[in-house]
């Protein structure tokens, strides 16, 4: 029975039944910390080990030879750059990486235009009555902001695809002292609503009459799927705005705050290069450099967006049995009710596939770690070997045969599901034309394929005994000058030293470099055998 219906005598009643049960839940003595967006204890054991990434045997130089102890990088390295550009679907080269809060870098673009304008625009704080848009409900935080800085606050009403464009597309058009709009596109706080396509082209092909207005595209949830295989498809913002002509309009923001720790993350923000070139023009005087030891910590942990979809798909295994229950609540207590309603997230679809996902998650692998041998920059292979960037792979989709006849049991239930993996089967040719073929299961359940051939030529790195060809001796004199990079050393790794006694009785020491050939002739991956 709804609330509405009931009569004076039925709802006194429900009211002192209430009033029971909050005294017996008082009585428990409960500590419930009900903070928003803090993470659990064990979510926050997933990074854990990215604590020890670096150590004081690493190498703590950035694949582009910086020194990540000393200053500078304003930009930021380039595997943050990189890492952050495949979470939001940008290019490396449209990212500046800060440090671990992506409120402060909105926080400084904000007061940035406020005093001195952006690309030359009238600076904000001398537009009289000047007024921001912000999308109803959202984020109390970005609403602050602006408040602070003195603007006039518009709300937006929320549809199910995203705010009322109608509404934004008249007001941007009509009032040049309108300067921009917050968007949480991605599960928007606190709905969850997801921006369809159609409104981010709209967003896109917005005609304002302010020249320096501005979208803020805080895209804090990118990656944080509850349902790893049924994901939500948001389009780029960059792209779409530069395809219609305005690739100034939009600063696209994120951070890894929600993914590893949050007081110890990576943020970064998104923009064309005008934009970015003023950006540095004035945070040039706000730092000498960020955190690049964290982000070298970061980078070499997660390593790229694949390595991400598995960190987050173990915190979605952590958060959907509590999503779950509550949903279980709401509708328990309070369908029907009429007093309340509630967004859930989309199920998970049908099928086979859901099934396999909901059993292998329970498996996911840790991260591999990096190699820490003193004379190797990890993360160089590739480039190193002469192997192609893993973005650059292209294989065909997987195609399981089918199943094998040893099945689950109950004393091993997810046999099943992993004898019926395909093998990855890998041939390099070497310099001297041997062929090395290497077999590896995959887990397409739960990680992508890019993310297995990334792991397999990890193997390859950290174990290279097991493949290498020994070549001729090459004598360098100083280890220091490897890392340095007097010598490229192209793929040589030291594998021992040794001693030897000349004639005159001086020792000496020589040290043998085998040849690690990558060459890559061919990369088979048509043959998937079970």
């Amino acid at each position: 029975m709804q609330y509405q219906d009931m009569t004076k005598k039925e709802m006194q009643r429900e009211y002192h039944r209430l009033c029971q049960r909050y005294n017996e839940y008082e009585q428990q003595g409960l500590q419930l910390d009900l903070s928003r967006g803090k993470p659990a204890p064990e979510q926050l054991a997933l990074s854990q080990r990215m604590l020890g990434e670096l150590n004081s045997r690493s190498v703590l130089d950035s694949e582009d030879g910086t020194d990540c102890r000393n200053y500078g990088g304003l930009d930021g390295i380039p595997e943050a750059k990189a890492l952050l550009a495949g979470m939001i679907g940008a290019r490396p080269e449209q990212v500046m990486v800060g440090g671990n809060s992506s409120l402060t870098m909105m926080f400084d673009i904000l007061s940035h235009a406020m005093l001195d304008g952006l690309l030359g625009a009238e600076p904000w704080v001398q537009v009289k009555d000047r007024k921001f848009l912000c999308p109803v409900p959202g984020y109390d935080r970005h609403f602050a902001m602006t408040e602070h800085f003195g603007f006039q606050l518009i709300p937006i009403p929320m549809h199910n695809d995203g705010p009322d464009m109608d509404m934004i597309e008249d007001l941007v058009q009509r009032d040049a002292s309108i300067k921009g709009i917050w968007c949480v596109p991605k599960y928007q706080n606190p709905t969850g609503i997801v921006f369809s396509p159609m409104v981010v082209e709209r967003f896109a092909h917005l005609q304002p009459a302010a020249p320096d207005f501005r979208i803020f595209w805080d895209n804090a949830y990118c990656v944080h799927d509850l349902y790893p295989n049924a994901p939500a498809v948001l389009p780029d913002i960059l792209s779409a705005c530069a395809n219609a002509g305005h690739p100034d309009m939009v600063y696209e923001f994120c951070s890894t705050s929600k993914v590893s720790f949050p007081g110890a993350g990576i943020s970064g923000v998104a923009a064309s290069s005008a934009n970015l070139i003023d950006l540095r023009k004035v945070w040039k005087f706000a730092t000498i450099g960020p955190d690049k030891l964290n982000q070298l910590r970061q980078a070499r942990f997660f390593r790229n967006e694949s390595g991400i979809e598995a960190h987050m798909a173990r915190h979605a295994r952590l958060l959907r049995p509590k999503f779950e229950q509550v949903i279980s609540i709401f509708r328990e207590e309070l369908d029907g009710s009429g007093i309340a309603s509630w967004t859930e997230p989309p199920p998970v679809p049908p099928g086979p596939m859901a099934a396999t996902r909901r059993t292998a998650t329970s498996v996911l692998p840790p991260a591999l770690p990096a190699p820490r041998r003193s004379n190797l920059r990890p993360g160089c292979l590739p480039s190193a070997c002469g192997l192609p960037h893993w973005k650059s792979w292209r294989l065909p989709a997987l195609h399981p045969k089918p199943p094998l006849a040893r099945s689950a049991s109950p004393e091993s239930p997810l046999l099943g599901s992993f004898a019926q993996t395909p093998f990855l089967s890998l041939t390099i040719k070497t310099a001297q034309n041997r062929k090395i073929c290497l077999k590896s299961r995959t887990f397409p359940h739960f990680l992508s394929l890019n993310s297995a051939i990334s792991s397999i030529f990890s193997v390859l790195y950290c174990a290279s005994c097991t493949v290498f060809l020994i070549c001729q001796n090459y004598g360098i004199s100083k280890r220091q000058n490897v890392r340095q990079g007097a010598y490229k050393w192209r793929g040589m790794v030291v594998l021992w030293r040794h001693k030897k006694r000349s004639k005159e009785g001086a020792e000496t020491e020589h040290r043998r470099f085998p040849l690690l050939f990558f060459s890559l002739v061919r990369f088979l991956s048509d043959k998937f055998k079970t």
